[in-house]
């Protein structure tokens, strides 16, 4: 199986306009690795000192890089760069902080020779405060590493009836069309439907097909939707997604669950 290879098109931002740092990341998955490339930007008029970007993870996420320690300049910016390693598709979270010391000197204007001399040696220290912004946390979601597959018909059945975790969902949608409906939900949840299309043709208001994908960790995900169009020309039926790990069943589900609303742009 080839490697996945995602890019993220917007940045995620991860702290106000209003804070002293401002902080966005674009994220990039490629096979078992996540890139974090963050943007930080001084906000204030003073020089951070000690700056460091520190992250947690929970889940299925682990971070590959002891943080450094960076000196920013007033309103000045720099991009760091962190690597974290995924180890299943069960997803994960990932949140943190960037924590930073401010240097006050105190006032020198009347302070005798000697004692301003001393003030200046390497020894000599102002007040430091300690300060740190706490960052929005990312979601990262099974989804986000699943690819469009193919098996067999006997191979699906056997997968279905060997998975134990189940998502069933109630269809809610403004999509008429059971075909584009199926289409929809293929196309945001990265499956492949493994039903021909053309194969319930005729004026039938039911419709019945199944979608298969798997995980960059070769975990294999399977959906059946079993659909019908009442006399108000809506649909309605039932989803249910079938995976080996809990993580996987509730992390697509989800995603169905936010996106079946939404129309398909032609």
């Amino acid at each position: 199986m080839h490697g996945l290879k995602a890019d993220f098109e917007k940045p995620v931002q991860l702290t106000g306009l209003s804070d002293p740092i401002f902080a966005e990341a674009l994220i990039t998955i490629e096979q078992f690795d996540l890139t974090l490339l963050i943007l930080v930007v001084n906000q204030t008029r003073d020089t951070l000192h000690n700056l460091c970007l520190e992250l947690f993870t929970v889940g299925a996420l682990k971070v590959s890089e002891r943080p450094e320690q960076y000196t920013l300049a007033p309103e000045g910016f720099i991009t760091i760069k962190v690597g974290i390693k995924l180890s299943s598709s069960d997803g994960g979270l990932i949140f943190g902080l960037l924590a930073y010391d401010v240097r006050w000197l105190a006032c020198v204007s009347f302070l005798p020779f000697c004692k301003l001399i001393e003030f200046l040696s390497p020894c000599a220290s102002g007040t430091t405060t300690t300060s740190c912004v706490v960052l929005s946390d990312i979601s990262v979601d099974a989804i986000d590493y699943i690819q469009p597959s193919t098996c067999t018909d006997e191979e699906f059945r056997r997968m279905w009836a060997d998975f134990e975790w189940e998502n069933k969902l109630t269809v809610k949608t403004d999509i008429t069309s059971l075909e584009e409906y199926v289409s929809h939900i293929a196309s945001c949840t990265n499956m492949n439907c493994l039903t021909l299309k053309g194969s319930q043709k005729g004026e039938s208001n039911f419709y019945a097909s199944i979608l298969y994908a798997r995980s960059i960790f070769g975990e294999d995900v399977l959906a059946s939707l079993s659909l019908e169009k009442d006399n108000d020309n809506k649909i309605a039926g039932h989803i249910r997604v079938r995976a080996k790990t809990q993580g996987m069943a509730l992390s697509l589900g989800d995603k169905i669950a936010r996106s079946q609303h939404k129309k398909r742009l032609l």
